[in-house]
């Protein structure tokens, strides 16, 4: 029993120290996509957001009912993702923004020639994921809409991915160590008994 152990030794050691070498490296890997499927995601939330105020947003601007921006904004940051919207007219100046905008937050100038821009940010309280686009009257740029997105829910759920990796590679370890444990008796009996 002592030689079958010491075999399956052999195949145990260099089992275990190949499956953490690739937890280690499949963990960072996890960590990055799963940081760009929710930044994708934000995106399109973002961009679903603009088309719903774009009406509201490019009647109100022009009439200077800066007010009833305003409303509509401090409605629709009611989500626990969304952080902060603000309005930014063409020449980058910040118009009209809810309570919770941040101050280190400035609106970039408009490129006509692009569409949207998103950007991650680290602030004080954690990183916030930013979108500005385009509200348009018509064909007419009226200015940008930018969308503060709060990112803490995805630093809570990384971690928890984190976790579920590292249970898995090393549920797998025990399974694949037993199998190869009952593997390397069978073998030593048969051998054995030829």
């Amino acid at each position: 029993m002592r030689l079958t152990t010491r075999l399956g030794l052999k195949f145990l050691v260099p089992l275990a120290i190949t499956l953490a070498l690739l937890a280690y490296a499949v963990v960072p890997l996890v960590d990055s996509l799963t940081l760009r499927w929710f930044i994708r995601d934000l995106d399109t939330r973002s961009q679903l957001i603009v088309e719903a105020l774009n009406d509201s947003v490019s009647e109100a601007i022009p009439r200077n009912e800066d007010r009833r921006v305003l409303a509509v904004f401090d409605r629709v940051i009611r989500d626990e993702r969304l952080f902060a919207l603000g309005f930014c007219t063409l020449d980058g100046k910040l118009r009209v923004k809810t309570r919770t905008f941040p101050e280190s937050v400035a609106c970039k100038p408009f490129d006509r020639g692009s569409g949207s821009s998103s950007a991650v940010l680290q602030l004080a309280d954690g990183p916030i994921h930013v979108v500005q686009s385009p509200v348009r009257q018509g064909d007419n740029l009226v200015g940008q809409v930018v969308v503060l997105h709060d990112m803490s829910f995805i630093q809570k759920r990384s971690s928890d991915t984190r976790r579920y990796v590292i249970a898995m590679f090393t549920i797998l370890g025990v399974i694949v160590s037993f199998v190869t444990m009952i593997v390397a008796h069978l073998s030593w009996r048969g051998w054995m008994a030829g």
